[in-house]
């Protein structure tokens, strides 16, 4: 409690007696009657008389000594809190007139705003009113701003918020964050998450107009969204795509307008579909699923790889055997005393017994990927093809490729499973399912969003499949070695030739002498 001076004006504190005060008035108000007054009298003319206040400066004593009435010290009270108020309005006045004049900057000179820094500093520096220091911090933050200064003015503003968390404020961050070039897409998102308070909570910067705010926030969009595939893959896992204004930006899912998609996200058949949630493909970066069937589609992308696979390899053969309806027909003839039929084994059979639907849908997948089938020998060599985005992360393939060159591998055993493909976490799922009912609520999204699908748990389903192979077969030589014996062989022809023509020669060279003779003979 403060009270200026009646006679130098000087602000003082309350000094330590007041907590004797209050025993004194405490026992004449508890115990009562001619006792209360006694004790009181008798603690009165023992300490003497009380004061409240006692001036640092110029030793003056004042306030009530509770000689008078309960009356004249509760007007003491009221006076006091009055002029308590009156000064507070008067120095948050100050720091009022302190942040209008900070809209003259543009008309200071260097030296002007400098000498205005150095005030804002010595006025923090002096305050203990944690609002007050907020809105010095922000008019701070804005200073550093105009001069260019991007990691003071962030400095300052976060100071701010850290005092006192206004959405003017955020707005105001926002508009820091969105300074600068250089800045990548993830950069740009959480400039719009901190933009958009303004909206969320009708928070402006006191230097901005609404239009001013909309119109950055449209350019920070755009540009969001054109280097919306550079943000790294974490960080970038979950988007929802939304045909409503921004009211609101989740940390983990990445909010991206529908009029500004990009057009290298890719989406299975009949998607996007406005308000879905979708997970980003962990292999293919730039295709996103939807997340209420993530799991078996991404299962089947992974059959479809491994088939092509196999093919490629040189498979003669597949077979494939559910382990799971093993496991349940097992389970079935424990229950029910072994009344059961034949075990299960391959596409088409059939057990007694619940199955349920999310089996059949996979079951399904696998019968349409990997369906038991017999293959002619491929003309092609055995190879593993380039264009594969699951095998460089399943090594149990890259194993049998190994042995397959070994040549010493006829049929091999494959294990695929819905639990390898698994890419949501627990934790994930609980944080998704906050954002995108917060989300909701806020307006971002529209229509009713179900998120019962986010907390279900995954399933975990294994199927067993025996592939044979044809024998493996090393390369025949290279063309390339079979024309450079050729290229051999023509020096050779070569020499033939000249040594045919030579007995030739020696032939016609003989009859000739033998001519000459039988004619000098003669």
């Amino acid at each position: 409690m403060k009270r200026k001076c009646p006679k130098c004006g000087q602000w003082c504190d309350a000094n330590k007696s007041e907590r004797m005060s209050e025993f004194i008035f405490t026992t004449e108000r508890v115990i009562g009657g001619s006792l209360g007054y006694m004790m009181s009298d008798i603690a009165k003319s023992t300490i003497g008389p009380v004061y409240k206040f006692q001036c640092p400066k110029c030793g003056n004593k004042f306030g009530s000594n509770y000689e008078s009435d309960d009356q004249t010290f509760e007007y003491e009270l009221e006076q006091l809190e009055s002029e308590e108020n009156n000064s507070q309005q008067e120095h948050k006045q100050e720091i009022i007139s302190l942040r209008d004049q900070s809209l003259q900057l543009s008309s200071y000179s260097s030296h002007e705003a400098e000498e205005f820094e150095e005030q804002l500093a010595s006025e923090l520096s002096e305050e203990d009113d944690d609002e007050c220091i907020a809105c010095l911090y922000n008019v701070m933050a804005y200073v550093k701003y105009k001069s260019g200064d991007k990691n003071g003015a962030l400095d300052a503003i976060n100071l701010s918020i850290q005092y006192y968390d206004a959405p003017d404020a955020h707005a105001t961050k926002g508009v820091v964050m969105a300074m600068g070039e250089n800045r990548t897409a993830f950069d740009k998102y959480k400039a719009l998450q901190e933009l958009v308070k303004y909206k969320e909570e009708n928070g402006i910067p006191y230097w901005a107009t609404n239009g001013e705010m909309d119109n950055l926030i449209e350019e920070q969009t755009l540009s969001f969204a054109n280097d919306f595939l550079s943000i790294p893959y974490r960080q970038r896992k979950f988007i929802v795509i939304s045909d409503q204004d921004y009211v609101m930006l989740p940390d983990n899912l990445k909010v991206v307008p529908w009029k500004y998609l990009p057009t290298e996200i890719q989406f299975s058949e009949g998607h996007p579909v406005v308000g879905e949630v979708y997970v980003c493909h962990p292999y293919k970066e730039t295709y996103y699923l939807p997340l209420d069937t993530y799991q078996i589609e991404l299962f089947r992308d992974e059959l479809s790889e491994l088939r092509y696979l196999l093919q490629c390899l040189g498979a003669k053969s597949i077979e494939i055997e559910d382990r799971n309806r093993n496991e349940e027909s097992a389970t079935s003839a424990k229950n029910m005393g072994g009344h059961v039929r034949a075990e299960y084994k391959g596409i088409g059979g059939g057990v007694n017994g619940s199955h349920s639907n999310e089996q059949e849908t996979f079951q399904t997948a696998v019968n349409d990927c990997l369906v038991s089938q017999s293959f002619s020998k491929p003309k092609e060599k055995a190879h593993v093809p380039e264009d594969l985005v699951w095998y460089p992360h399943r090594k149990s393939w890259q194993d049998l490729v190994r042995q397959l060159k070994m040549g010493n591998v006829d049929s091999h055993h494959v294990t695929v499973s819905t639990s390898d493909c698994s890419q949501v976490s627990a934790k994930e799922s609980s944080s998704l399912e906050i954002e995108v009912n917060a989300l909701v609520a806020a307006g971002g999204i529209g229509g009713n969003y179900d998120t019962s699908s986010m907390s279900k748990s995954e399933t975990n389903k294994s199927w067993t499949l025996k592939v044979d192979f044809y024998p493996y077969e090393e390369e025949k030589t290279p063309l390339v070695k079979q024309e450079t014996s050729q290229l051999f062989a023509a020096p050779n022809n070569a020499i033939g030739n000249q040594t045919r023509w030579l007995i030739y020669g020696l032939v016609a060279l003989i009859v000739i002498l033998g001519a000459i003779i039988a004619f000098l003979v003669q």
